[in-house]
């Protein structure tokens, strides 16, 4: 039988975690007239925390964590909606590790050098030469550009693309970059290892789609309990608790799954058709959920600069990194499980 309830420890850890979100990053960043700045500036605590080594060895530098531990902090992530270059950095520095470059590997842990993620945009090609054009994510100060698919992960300098002028995006709290690659060679290649590097990746991803799902979650039912009409709180009549329990609902399975993914995972055992069922279910649930909160604050939440619209926004972003939601139930019908 397997248990999905965080140990004493994992709690203690993401209660620290969350602890030091909630003090230096709160959601009002990103309102501020540069949305970066907040999380620059704490980049170096960040990284002095260990947060890009989660599950690499002590030995090399990294925190030593599992992977049901870095679920959980990336799950954390995800709620106070932090950079994908978080993640980005987190994946160069596994790379890294795995393809014994203690020089790049130091870099990253020290929050010295910083990653992010680059998105192929039609007919790119992903290798140990890419080629074609990419979507530059929140790239203002990287170092390194992460691309993965299901062929593999690789890890290339910035300075490898031809760089057009930032554009505006649907997430305006990121920055976004098109980038185009001409047979641009890859520093590290992890062809051979794609289906561990890729699945683990999809895995981060998909702990912090669940914690955008349940911000909004969150988000909706506090403002359910103060907003008023009729003189009592919406979240007294029947259509609002709906809502809401909806949400609840969705955030739940989406967890559960994801949880029972990396149990599996850290395991050493296979979860790749898991992950992919948890990748739909999370994917599904942070946009879901982020048009639910949208809806629970009525015309409030219809103003584009109000917070449910950051939840709505990072979902749909999140959703497209590393495949988006039907590329993965294209994968999950393809998997030998598919038909148990």
């Amino acid at each position: 039988m397997v248990s999905l309830l965080p140990n004493p420890d994992q709690l203690q850890l993401v209660e620290s975690v969350t602890g030091f979100l909630a003090a230096e990053l709160p959601l009002a960043r990103l309102h501020a007239a540069d949305p970066a700045a907040g999380e620059a500036r704490a980049w170096q605590a960040m990284a002095d925390l260990g947060w890009f080594g989660l599950n690499i060895d002590e030995d090399l530098g990294g925190s030593g964590l599992g992977l049901a531990e870095s679920a959980l902090i990336f799950r954390a992530f995800g709620r106070h909606l932090l950079s994908p270059s978080v993640l980005a950095t987190a994946i160069a520095a596994r790379l890294a590790a795995q393809a014994g470059r203690p020089d790049l590997l130091t870099a990253l842990l020290a929050g010295k050098s910083r990653a992010a993620i680059a998105q192929a945009r039609g007919g790119a090609v992903i290798g140990k030469e890419s080629d074609g054009g990419f979507w530059l994510i929140d790239a203002a100060v990287a170092d390194w550009i992460v691309l993965w698919d299901d062929r593999g992960v690789a890890l290339l300098q910035k300075a490898a693309f031809t760089l057009a002028a930032p554009e505006a995006g649907l997430d305006w709290t990121l920055a976004l970059q098109k980038g185009e690659l001409n047979k641009g060679a890859a520093t590290i290649w992890a062809g051979d290892q794609a289906a561990l590097l890729a699945r683990q990746a999809n895995l981060l991803v998909t702990a912090m789609l669940v914690g955008v799902s349940e911000g909004a979650r969150d988000m909706g039912v506090a403002y359910a309990k103060v907003r008023e009409q009729f003189g009592q709180p919406i979240g007294a009549f029947q259509a609002v608790k709906h809502h809401c329990a909806n949400m609840a609902v969705l955030s739940e399975a989406a967890w559960a799954q994801t949880a029972y993914s990396a149990v599996r995972e850290t395991e050493g055992q296979d979860a790749g058709f898991d992950i992919t069922a948890a990748r739909i279910l999370a994917a599904d649930a942070a946009i879901r959920n982020g048009e639910t909160n949208i809806q629970v604050h009525g015309g409030i939440g219809f103003t584009a600069d109000a917070d449910p619209h950051l939840f709505v926004k990072r979902a749909h972003l999140l959703n497209q990194v590393g495949g988006d939601l039907r590329h993965h139930q294209r994968r999950l019908l393809a998997e030998p499980n598919a038909a148990v």
